[in-house]
């Protein structure tokens, strides 16, 4: 049994019961409010806003004590290949010294320019000993893609995309991705799109669109598919069957997640979520957030240090409310089971696996060497 895990679950715990807030190890960071798509399971584009995040007052803000234990950051938008000035951004994080990763999510709505994209940062990111992950949105096959994202070509687009990668990955990053989100737009062909997407020979990350304050969905969730019994049926009966077919852990219990929500119409999180007491979003503004799919902006940090501002009464309240109505019925960030979802998996398992302890087994390991 591994002692660090066990400490770090005893942590975890009190953290929880007592609400307490640790620095952050992730920043999730929307770098322009740019949109090249119309995507129908998002509204940002819909902002027509232009705003990109300053640099050089990046650097300054990052540099604060708050930030001191900062591991990774999400890159994303809006669009990030729509950025002007990526290596500069890239420079500003250098003030972290213990960031360890950065990953990037593009459309890959014009493939030059994100390749270019890719291959200024991979060569910062190199010279840093970062860790770059790139994930490219793909949500369906041919007309399925074109209609859900707004623009015509891009499923082409993308397989373009993939395929440059492919062919120089030390050029262009470590880790490649597509991520999937299921809507009702694309759930009716999703044994077709995952056909597919395994003969491109490219891990996919499947993810409920869920609403979400970043991207102006909260209140426009008409994409949901638990806006439909059949849609819900459909996404959960295609999770079950990739929680079947997995052979690793981890993909299993993250499948088990998605499915364990949509039978329970859209509540019983059984995930952790960092966001709530840790991790923070920055948006292309510098406002503070907690999480991106329902907080609000808890600050400016044109304004007020980050310190400050975390322990403020209207991040306290905002996370008080976000608890309280919004946590459980948010699959969003669903990685990592939580005690909760522990305890319903080992039900799920015993019901429905009677005891296989071979996977059991390999559960147990996977569970106790974190």
């Amino acid at each position: 049994m591994n002692i660090s895990f066990l400490l770090n679950r005893t942590g975890y715990v009190l953290q929880h019961l007592l609400m307490l807030r640790h620095k952050p190890h992730t920043i999730q960071m929307p770098i322009t409010a740019r949109c090249n798509s119309a995507c129908k399971t998002c509204n940002i584009w819909k902002q027509h806003c232009n705003d990109n995040i300053p640099a050089e007052k990046l650097a300054e803000i990052l540099s604060q004590p708050f930030f001191s234990e900062v591991a990774g950051i999400g890159v994303n938008g809006g669009e990030p290949s729509l950025y002007p000035d990526i290596v500069g951004l890239l420079d500003s994080f250098k003030v972290l010294k213990k960031l360890k990763w950065i990953s990037f999510i593009s459309n890959g709505v014009i493939p030059r320019n994100t390749l270019d994209m890719l291959e200024k940062s991979r060569a910062v990111c190199r010279e840093h000993h970062w860790k770059m992950n790139f994930t490219v949105s793909l949500d369906g096959v041919q007309d399925v893609d074109d209609e859900i994202r707004g623009v015509k070509g891009h499923y082409e687009h993308v397989i373009s995309l993939i395929q440059e990668i492919k062919s120089d990955m030390d050029r262009f990053c470590d880790v490649l991705n597509i991520g999937c989100t299921i809507s009702k737009y694309n759930v009716c062909y999703l044994p077709e799109i995952d056909t597919v997407f395994k003969n491109l020979n490219v891990p996919v990350e499947y993810h409920l669109a869920v609403p979400n304050k970043r991207i102006y969905t909260f209140d426009d969730s008409g994409y949901s598919v638990l806006n439909s019994q059949r849609d819900t049926a459909l996404a959960a009966e295609f999770f079950l069957r990739k929680y079947s077919e997995s052979g690793s852990v981890s993909e299993k219990l993250r499948y088990w997640g998605n499915y364990h929500y949509l039978i329970h119409h859209g509540h019983r999180r059984p995930t952790e979520c960092s966001w709530l007491l840790r991790d923070v979003t920055i948006d292309e503004n510098l406002n503070m957030y907690l999480c991106a799919t329902a907080s609000d902006c808890i600050g400016s940090l044109r304004e007020n240090k980050a310190a400050k501002i975390i322990k403020s009464r209207t991040c306290k309240t905002i996370a008080k409310q976000i608890r309280n109505t919004c946590c459980d019925s948010c699959i969003h960030y669903s990685y990592t089971l939580s005690f909760r979802g522990i305890f319903a998996f080992a039900l799920f398992y015993i019901k429905h696996s009677k005891w296989n302890l071979v996977f059991y087994n390999r559960f147990l390991r996977w569970l106790f060497s974190r």
